[in-house]
């Protein structure tokens, strides 16, 4: 049985739930229950890639030798709308800045949502990272600093 604050609160939040005389009703009172505990936010698509949550990692960033061989280790984490990691997207590595040379990621996102690939450089400068994940453009960049 539905209690008689439940029924004020329902009034209250939600207009239209009633039968036709404007008395509410528990089916209708039903059909207007909020989510679980465990339910995503509606407008969340809790199984894709959200640019804005993943992210994007150079280590190390700074001092690396512009010598062809210094590298620096790029990882890019996939999360979700919900910030749980994305398993299984291939990630995709875009980096600006002269003589650049970049090493995909050697397969897709593990079960932490990471993938890794590196970056090195024969000219001094910093290099802009980017990434995308599962086709999704990451909102995040990295960089990482070559130095002679």
């Amino acid at each position: 049985m539905i209690s008689a604050l439940t029924y004020a609160l329902a009034a209250t939040c939600c207009l239209g739930c009633g039968d036709d005389e404007g008395r509410f009703t528990d089916a209708a009172l039903a059909d207007a229950a909020p989510p679980g505990p465990d339910a995503a936010p509606p407008d969340v698509d809790d199984h894709a890639v959200n640019p804005d949550r993943s992210t994007i990692t150079a280590n190390p960033a700074n001092g690396l030798l512009a010598d062809g061989v210094a590298k620096s280790t790029i990882t890019v984490r996939a999360r979700d709308g919900l910030g749980r990691p994305v398993a299984g997207v291939t990630v995709v590595l875009t980096v600006t800045g002269d003589a650049v040379m970049v090493t995909q990621p050697d397969a897709p996102t593990d079960a932490a949502g990471e993938a890794v690939g590196f970056v090195k450089s024969t000219v001094p400068g910093i290099k802009t990272i980017s990434a995308s994940a599962g086709g999704v453009a990451l909102s995040a960049t990295s960089y990482a600093n070559f130095v002679p």
